[in-house]
């Protein structure tokens, strides 16, 4: 299945339990804002390959969004360990983790 195929464009915003502010399922990127604890956000963008080569993604049918929430603390974590403060990344410029970032 191609990341075209498993796109659903969904779209998903945080309650008070989430450790994310909103998580976009984009086909074959996901793009997640990580809160911080201070009450900010990191908005990052993870592609595909991530989640196929450090997160088996395999199963046919799951979406990325799925993916990230089966392993959003490792992912969170990662995240937040490049950038605590969350000053380095806005919208236009997000953090883009990839697979080097997972090994």
């Amino acid at each position: 299945m191609t990341g075209g195929e498993r796109a659903n464009n969904s779209t998903e915003s945080a309650d008070g339990g989430k450790d994310f502010v909103n998580l976009e399922d984009r086909g074959n990127t996901l793009f997640v804002r990580i809160r911080r604890a201070d009450g900010g956000s990191v908005p990052v963008l993870i592609p595909q390959e991530v989640f196929e080569v450090h997160f088996a993604l395999a199963e046919e049918g799951t979406t990325l969004a799925q993916a990230y929430l089966a392993h959003q603390k490792s992912i969170n974590a990662k995240a937040l360990e490049l950038d605590p403060s969350g000053s380095l990344y806005s919208d236009s410029f997000p953090m883009h983790l990839g697979v080097g970032d997972f090994e």
